[in-house]
């Protein structure tokens, strides 16, 4: 939706332009997310019948919006993209894949999120792992480590996933970042990340 109000290359996360649009009109608005939520449906359904296991949301304005906003226009079409996908599935006789939800900069709707329909709420790097928890329950959590840790030492590295993991936990978790890799980011130092991830995974299993 920010794209359509401003364009690719306005400045500033999530612009007032937008922001300002969903304040001056909100009917419009919600028509508007309606449509998007509609097109972004049909096109998770063609991904998962292309052979497609697993489907990331990713909404990397949520936080520019603000709790409020958040509330009123995004997170409703977060759960009808959710329930809409699985029931579309289900009309035409495929089941249901898992489906992750990584809404950015939001914490304070982990546990709305963890309600949305989504298996998964993946984190970006500024959540505390705990609170996520906290907020979450049960619900599988995926993050959350700070790219930037990627241009550390093998033992910074490897001393962040065990920090990390720790207060994670062993169960309903998935060991990933908590945004992008950065684009000159060292394959070795990805591999020590896994490696790292794996380590601490036996040794908390073990443990446990």
């Amino acid at each position: 939706m920010k794209y359509m109000i401003e364009n690719a290359s306005s400045g500033g996360p999530f612009a007032n332009h937008a922001r300002k649009f969903l304040v001056e009109h909100p009917e419009a608005s919600h028509q508007l997310l309606t449509m998007i939520t509609d097109v972004v449906v049909k096109h998770i359904v063609h991904q998962v019948k292309a052979g497609a296991q697993i489907i990331q949301v990713f909404d990397p304005y949520a936080g520019d919006m603000g709790p409020l906003l958040f509330s009123e226009f995004d997170l409703p079409s977060l759960r009808q993209i959710a329930k809409n996908v699985k029931d579309k599935l289900r009309q035409i006789n495929m089941e249901p894949v898992p489906m992750i939800i990584f809404a950015k900069k939001v914490p304070y709707a982990i546990e709305e999120l963890s309600k949305a329909g989504y298996d998964v709420v993946a984190l970006d790097y500024c959540v505390e792992p705990r609170r996520a928890r906290e907020a979450a329950g049960n619900v599988t959590l995926q993050g959350n480590l700070d790219p930037v840790m990627m241009f550390g030492t093998k033992d910074e590295i490897q001393s962040a996933v065990k920090e990390m993991m720790e207060q994670f936990g062993t169960q309903h978790y998935i060991a990933n970042v908590g945004l992008g890799l950065l684009g000159d980011t060292d394959p070795d130092k990805v591999a020590t990340f896994v490696d790292a991830v794996h380590t601490c995974s036996k040794y908390m299993n073990a443990s446990s």
